[in-house]
């Protein structure tokens, strides 16, 4: 379809003649798109966009259109200072560190998904149906929430305790203040898939385990900014993942 599609266009826009590829159809101060090129980007175009351009009955009028804005903006962007503005930049590194950031967390997941075994998986089922009230040596009273949210090292904490025993984990001090369980049979019902409960148990492992070296890491870099000698209030560079 776009084959025949980019042959109508050409076609049309020689007005029914033999088409020259090199002859121009869209020209500005700088540049010359020829029927050629034109042609190529239609080819190019993804199934979408083109059911989107046969639609209104008038493809390649409102291709050419289209495409000519398109030109005559980004012709302007470049010719003016506005992708080298302090907005821009900012925005540019943003992205730069959040594409970054995702493509660790990517590969950090992948590799705590091959490393589930067969004995985490047992203990975190065992987390199902439990949910727990607690409070930190800091003071913070936490909302109820289910056993298997919590990071790994509490939650095999609480699965062992009762109500109103503490444990100490990293320098804090968690509080059992109650906790309540579901039916074995209600748990049987909704995990009663076996490649489901799988699946499930491996998925939130490593999702956990991700979480905790992303904040094992932040506190890192904090503990290392904090160390960092200000010599002035403003840091040219400072420490990301």
């Amino acid at each position: 379809m776009r084959l025949i599609i980019g042959f109508i266009l050409v076609s049309f826009l020689a007005c029914s003649k033999s088409p020259n590829g090199n002859s121009w159809i869209i020209k500005t101060s700088s540049q010359c798109i020829t029927v050629s090129e034109l042609g190529a980007e239609w080819n190019d175009l993804d199934s979408a966009s083109v059911a989107g351009f046969l639609e209104d009955g008038n493809p390649v009028g409102d291709f050419i259109s289209l495409y000519s804005r398109k030109v005559l903006v980004v012709e302007e962007i470049s010719n003016s200072d506005y992708l080298f503005s302090t907005g821009i930049q900012s925005f540019r590194d943003s992205y730069i560190r959040n594409s970054s950031y995702a493509a660790f967390c990517d590969s950090v997941h992948n590799e705590f998904l091959s490393c589930v075994t067969e004995e985490d998986i047992t203990v975190f089922s065992g987390f199902f149906g439990k949910t727990v009230w607690y409070s930190e040596s800091t003071g913070t009273e936490r909302e109820p929430v289910e056993l298997q949210y919590l990071f790994w090292d509490l939650a095999l904490a609480f699965d062992t305790m009762s109500a109103g025993e503490s444990v100490e984990i990293n320098g804090l001090f968690y509080t059992l203040d109650s906790v309540t369980t579901v039916s074995d049979s209600l748990i049987a019902v909704s995990f009663h898939d076996p490649q489901f409960r799988r699946s499930y148990s491996i998925s939130h492992i490593a999702q956990q385990r991700l979480s905790n070296e992303v904040m094992r890491i932040c506190k890192e870099q904090s503990a290392l900014f904090r160390q960092t000698p200000q010599q002035s209030p403003h840091f040219s560079t400072i420490p990301t993942l």
